[in-house]
C-alpha cells in the first residue's frame, strides 16, 4: 500500500506533491548535485514494520539518502486510505520534518 501511496502522490492525484517533494524529503537536497550522488549514497526507499511508535508517517534518514515507508505488522492495522494519504502528505510537505 505504501508504495502505491508514493505512485499516487508521483501521478498527480495529490495536488502540491511533486517528484522534488519526495527527493528533498528523503535527500535534504532541493536538487540531484551536478556529479550526482556518491555511489554508496544513491537515494533509495525501503520499509519497515510499524513498531511501538504506531505511526505511518514516512521518514528519512537522509545522511544516507533512505526514505523509510512503515507498513501494518501483524498487531498494526493499515489507516484507511484517506488518512494514510494525509500522512503522506503532512510529510512529503515538510522537507525537514
Amino acid at each position: 500500500m505504501n508504495d502505491k501511496c508514493i505512485n499516487f502522490h508521483l501521478a498527480g492525484h495529490r495536488s502540491g506533491i511533486s517528484l522534488n517533494n519526495i527527493q528533498q524529503f528523503a535527500t535534504c537536497d532541493e536538487e540531484v548535485p551536478l556529479l550526482g550522488y556518491e555511489s554508496g549514497v544513491k537515494p533509495s526507499a525501503t520499509s519497515h514494520e510499524v513498531g511501538k511508535s504506531k505511526s505511518f508517517i514516512p521518514t528519512a534518514n537522509t545522511c544516507c539518502c533512505r526514505l523509510l515507508l512503515p507498513t501494518p505488522s501483524l498487531e498494526i492495522a493499515l489507516p484507511d486510505k484517506e488518512t494514510l494519504l494525509q500522512l503522506y502528505d503532512m510529510a512529503l510537505l515538510n522537507a525537514y520534518f
